[in-house]
């Protein structure tokens, strides 16, 4: 099986998880002793021994959901995500969005890593809101383990709360009723707004696919 970063980082979370549950969990098992080996404790330190099993079991519900939460993703992951290449990437955009001009900075056969269809919609989503302010170009560029595909227009700056409810709001068709917030947590990805010369470039990163690093970069392409 392929590496999957945002994978890697999802399991890595849930076992943070389930260490940091051995503090509550001893706790919990020194309290519950205290009180059943000493039938005659006295008030004070049964109302004591009490508020531990009270304050630990809320911290292990607690600690459980967020379980629940991560592991979920983690499931998401396992099932949408596959290794697809730019130039696959590049043909999808192309014809969801015949009016977008594409420059893409990667050779053909550079391999990303994710939710391919996801990643589509969620560029609808955005694409939807951005062309009621200009006519918008894509960018796509390499940087390190991620891709940058950059959404490119000229004129005044996106408001970091127009972006913030953007990532809040759920993505038109999605079968799994996914926010774009979601489908950036499936792949560990960043988005984050530029103005530079008075020209916007609103970034989500891609992960890389195994092996994209021995890639080529291609010419430009229009």
């Amino acid at each position: 099986m392929p590496e999957k970063p945002a994978l890697n980082h999802l399991i890595q979370t849930i076992h943070d998880y389930i260490v940091d549950l051995r503090s509550p969990l001893a706790n919990l098992q020194a309290a519950a002793e205290n009180l059943a080996s000493q039938p005659d404790i006295s008030p004070v330190m049964r109302s004591a021994f009490e508020n531990i099993i009270l304050q630990e079991s809320a911290l292990l519900a607690t600690s459980f959901e967020e379980i629940l939460k991560t592991s979920n993703n983690a499931l998401k992951t396992t099932r949408n995500h596959i290794i697809f290449n730019v130039e696959s990437f590049v043909k999808n955009l192309q014809d969801n969005f015949p009016e977008l001009i594409i420059n893409n900075m990667l050779a053909p056969n550079f391999k990303l890593l994710g939710d391919e269809s996801g990643i589509i919609r969620l560029c609808d989503h955005l694409l939807t809101r951005i062309k009621k302010i200009k006519q918008v170009n894509c960018r796509i560029d390499h940087h390190e383990h991620f891709i940058i595909c950059s959404l490119c227009w000229p004129g005044s700056a996106l408001k970091a709360e127009n972006l913030e409810k953007w990532q809040d709001e759920i993505i038109t068709n999605d079968p799994d009723q996914r926010s774009l917030k979601d489908i950036l947590s499936e792949h560990d990805s960043d988005i984050w707004c530029e103005n530079k010369e008075g020209d916007n470039f609103l970034n989500f990163s891609i992960p890389h696919g195994p092996d994209s690093n021995k890639e080529t970069k291609s010419t430009p392409e229009s």
